[in-house]
């Protein structure tokens, strides 16, 4: 589904759009993000995978620390506590040349 789309999560609503400008303040992020809804224990989780811009290190000090701040930040803005997960560059799957937005792999019963 599309960056346009509201997702509800543990009662909460949630604009793709909100992540996605909080994404674009960190340099050292690129522009392809993916947001996975699921359901494990009975509980809603979203994960949010970003992939890094090219410039970016791997040393772990600096990406856990990035990847605190992100969570953080995103926590303020949608009140629910994603996992951030960063992933190299070209990571994530693109569909059409699109990059795909938003998993919900959520059980409905």
């Amino acid at each position: 589904s599309n960056a346009d789309d509201m997702i509800i999560l543990k009662g909460v609503n949630i604009f793709p759009i909100q992540i996605e400008t909080i994404l674009l303040q960190f340099k050292e992020l690129g522009s392809d993000y993916l947001i996975t809804l699921e359901t494990a224990e009975s509980n809603d989780e979203m994960t949010v995978e970003v992939e890094l811009s090219q410039l970016f290190t791997d040393d772990y000090g600096r990406l856990q620390a990035l990847t605190r701040e992100i969570t953080r930040q995103l926590k303020d803005e949608i009140l629910v506590t994603p996992r951030v997960k960063l992933v190299p560059k070209g990571a994530l799957p693109k569909s059409e040349g699109k990059a795909v937005r938003v998993k919900d792999l959520r059980k409905t019963f």
